[in-house]
């Protein structure tokens, strides 16, 4: 397994100045893609950092959702 290319300090400034863990990523120069959240949650949940001011997924916020039906 390859060792991260930024420091726990580097990712604590990334976290606070963030509202989203896309930019969390983008400022730490790590690509955007899949594996790449769950490495970024699973080290933030271990160094216990607080993530409580992201805004959630940009695609549905300040959306009203339609209630699933079933099928």
């Amino acid at each position: 397994m390859r060792r991260p290319k930024y420091t726990a300090e580097q990712l604590q400034e990334a976290v606070q100045t963030s509202t989203s863990m896309r930019q969390v990523l983008a400022k730490l120069s790590v690509a955007p893609y899949g594996g790449n959240y769950d490495v970024l949650r699973t080290k933030l949940k271990s160094l216990g950092f607080d993530t409580s001011h992201f805004l959630g997924r940009a695609w549905s916020r300040n959306r009203q959702l339609s209630p699933k039906t079933p099928l």
